[in-house]
């Protein structure tokens, strides 16, 4: 995969923790556990994904 794949794939994973980022902060809305879960899961497979 070249690094250019990487990192827009970087880029569009991070979307998913910017809006439970945002909605926390602007709707003060709560984060679960399943969400806090499924955000790290997403950050580690970007970042297995990029180191290859």
């Amino acid at each position: 995969m070249s690094r250019a794949v990487a990192a827009g794939t970087a880029e569009r994973g991070t979307m998913p923790m910017l809006t439970i980022g945002f909605a926390w902060w602007l709707l003060d809305e709560s984060i679960s556990l399943a969400q806090t879960a499924g955000t790290a899961l997403v950050v580690l497979g970007i970042l297995s994904i990029s180191r290859r």
